[in-house]
């Protein structure tokens, strides 16, 4: 997917950065009007969204299976 440099403006719920035991950071953004929350991996030149979910658990599910492939 395409890298963007910052989060979109409807993603203002709340969300949280997780960073891996390798070091790979990503951020779960939320969008209360929508009540979905986005999987984005944290790079240098901004933000590449992963998926997108109703619930927060599938992606941190998602980043564990990501981790696992490394």
């Amino acid at each position: 997917m395409a890298v963007v440099k910052k989060l979109p403006a409807t993603e203002t719920g709340a969300g949280v950065t997780y960073i891996t035991k390798s070091g790979k950071e990503y951020r779960i953004s939320q969008n209360p009007t929508t009540a979905k929350h986005t999987l984005w991996a944290v790079l240098p030149e901004g933000y590449e969204k992963i998926t997108t979910a109703a619930s927060p658990l599938p992606l941190y599910e998602k980043i564990e299976s990501l981790e696992k492939q490394r």
